[in-house]
């Protein structure tokens, strides 16, 4: 049961973090589209529910990385959407 908890409370907590993370390491590029946390997480909600509108996206390095895990959480989301429905 503490484990349980434990990962209720990491996942969220990661994934908050993930979104500051994207907002200071973009915040030093040129020619940005993600200047705030309301942006960061619009662009995590769009990628992760892979509908992507290209509306905003990262330039630096750092950001495509980060923008690389929130791909990869989406392909994860999905899946286990599909599991459950089997």
């Amino acid at each position: 049961m503490k484990k349980r908890r434990f990962y209720l409370l990491l996942f969220p907590a990661l994934y908050v973090l993930l979104l500051l993370l994207l907002v200071q390491v973009e915040s030093a590029a040129s020619g940005l589209t993600i200047r705030s946390f309301p942006e960061a997480l619009w662009y995590s909600v769009v990628t992760i529910t892979t509908v992507g509108y290209g509306d905003l996206y990262p330039v630096s390095l750092g950001g495509r990385i980060i923008g690389l895990v929130f791909l990869a959480l989406s392909v994860g989301l999905i899946g286990l959407l599909v599991s459950f429905m089997l």
